[in-house]
């Protein structure tokens, strides 16, 4: 059906609202600090199969799952074959009148990584929020946006050696970024 896809292959996942940008596409020369901190330089950039759902709603309103190899050079870094990241992502888009739309979105992220023991597991869980205001009669001329997005991450790293096995405490990263950008000419 036209509400069903399926993508196979290596890509920037829908992790959020900058993740799936490439770098010729990105708001500002560099990425945000907190996508750098908790992804790495390659971003969530993994080779997987993913099923997107446009739902049935009166609003644009998409789910997001995908599998993924797992090898993302911060996060996940499964030490074997068979440890996959898992991504859900939802996407909902509301039109507050003819000029001026919200983007609220989701996602979380769960898989191995390779710290201590085969057990450990990662996770990110984070949101975005977007408001664009488009004059229909400038659109090519005139445009406001502002986009804010909250990311935080937790990776297990293992157990301390020696007889007591106590664990570490695990790595936690979290950070916001928000900004403002007015076009104002062509």
């Amino acid at each position: 059906t036209r509400d069903f896809s399926v993508r196979l292959g290596k890509s920037y996942n829908n992790f959020g609202k900058h993740n799936f940008l490439h770098q010729h596409q990105f708001p500002f020369i560099d990425a945000p600090l907190v996508n750098l901190k908790i992804f790495g330089d390659e971003a969530l950039n993994e080779s997987g199969i993913g099923i997107n759902y446009l739902l049935p709603l009166p609003w644009y309103s998409e789910l997001i799952f995908n599998v993924l190899e797992g090898d993302n050079e911060v996060l996940l870094t499964g030490t074997s074959n068979n440890q996959f990241g898992y991504l859900l992502h939802a996407k909902n888009l509301w039109e507050l009148s003819e000029d001026t739309t919200v983007e609220a979105s989701g996602s979380f992220l769960f898989g191995k990584n390779g710290a201590g023991t085969e057990n450990n597991s990662s996770f990110a869980a984070g949101g975005s929020l977007t408001l664009k205001w488009i004059p229909s009669q400038k659109a090519r001329y005139q445009q406001v946006e502002w986009q804010t997005e909250y990311i935080h991450s937790e990776r297990e790293t293992g157990v301390n050696a020696g007889l007591a096995a106590i664990p570490n405490p695990d790595e936690q990263r979290a950070g916001i970024y928000s900004y403002l950008k007015y076009q104002f000419a062509q």
